[in-house]
């Protein structure tokens, strides 16, 4: 009701409904650009690795503490799993 009260208004002061129309259109194609650009965009959440990596990292990371593998067999190890 309030939106066709100030229908009215606005047709009584400026002659015509285009204020309310202009500032109901700017909201909602605000609303819908966002939801426009959301949908084109999705925002990405980072990809957690396999249970199964996580676990061989864990295992690799306490043989390196151990002193078990050096740096550079770490590293290399670290490369083969894709972390």
């Amino acid at each position: 009701m309030p939106l066709l009260s100030g229908m009215f208004r606005s047709a009584a002061i400026y002659g015509s409904t285009d204020t309310i129309g202009g500032r109901v259109v700017g909201r909602q194609s605000d609303a819908w650009a966002r939801r426009t650009v959301d949908a084109a965009m999705p925002h990405r959440q980072q990809a957690r690795p396999p249970a199964w990596i996580e676990a061989r990292l864990q295992a690799l990371d306490d043989l390196h503490r151990k002193g078990v593998v050096n740096d550079a067999e770490y590293g290399a190890l670290r490369a083969r799993l894709g972390a």
